[in-house]
């Protein structure tokens, strides 16, 4: 993929000798990703005005007295260059033990005294496949407002559902409501202003993938 977007490899290391493996071409990716993170990353307007509207999207549909806890604990779970650029202050001792305890604890449990998960149990953010009468795909999860959400009887009346009205945004799927419950497609995502433009674009621009000469497969095993 980045051969294909003509992005340069040439500050990594092993860029001239070769890569030994894939594992070794992505620690090396990984390395400069986060000493490029450390020089580059600093806190800015634009940053900050970034942050503070992700932040509003996790914590939409906590009640507002919860709200700075769970800014804390995220920012408990950021990387220390990460967090600077994001304005955030260093969590307190206290909560980090805590949050890093309970991560431990749980990576534990799932990992030797949890049996494996049936596939009907696992968390699937996205449908796998679209819907066959309408071609669109359906989002099983929300964090402020429920966007391509289908208003089933769990997502309408679940336990969920009582939070957001209770505590959060209040909006929960509807029919025919204003967060597309029809699901999406990825020619029509986004805006509706922006609904199906640039399909021609992407399409000259994999044509002209499918004319180079782009290897196939893994790289590092013909």
């Amino acid at each position: 993929m980045g051969e294909a977007m003509e992005i340069p490899f040439n500050l990594l290391p092993s860029h001239k000798a070769g890569f030994t493996d894939g594992i070794h071409f992505a620690q090396e990716v990984c390395d400069f990703t986060v000493e490029y993170e450390k020089t580059a990353v600093k806190p800015t307007q634009s940053t900050l005005f970034i942050n503070r509207r992700l932040m509003g999207l996790e914590t939409a549909n906590y009640p507002s007295i919860l709200r700075p806890v769970v800014e804390s604990i995220i920012a408990t779970r950021l990387d220390e260059h990460i967090r600077v650029s994001m304005g955030y202050r260093k969590p307190g001792i206290a909560l980090s033990s805590l949050v890093a305890s309970s991560v431990t604890m749980r990576k534990f449990i799932l990992r030797y005294l949890s049996l494996p998960q049936p596939d009907f149990m696992a968390v699937k953010v996205l449908d796998a496949a679209p819907d066959p009468y309408t071609g669109r795909y359906a989002v099983k999860e929300w964090l402020d407002n429920p966007w391509y959400v289908k208003p089933t009887f769990l997502n309408r009346w679940g336990l969920k559902s009582w939070s957001v009205r209770l505590f959060g945004t209040g909006n929960v799927p509807t029919n025919n409501g204003p967060f597309r419950d029809e699901g999406y497609s990825i020619n029509a995502i986004g805006p509706q202003i922006m609904e199906n433009k640039g399909q021609a674009e992407v399409e000259a621009i994999f044509e002209k993938f499918r004319k180079r000469d782009l290897p196939g497969g893994c790289l590092f095993h013909t």
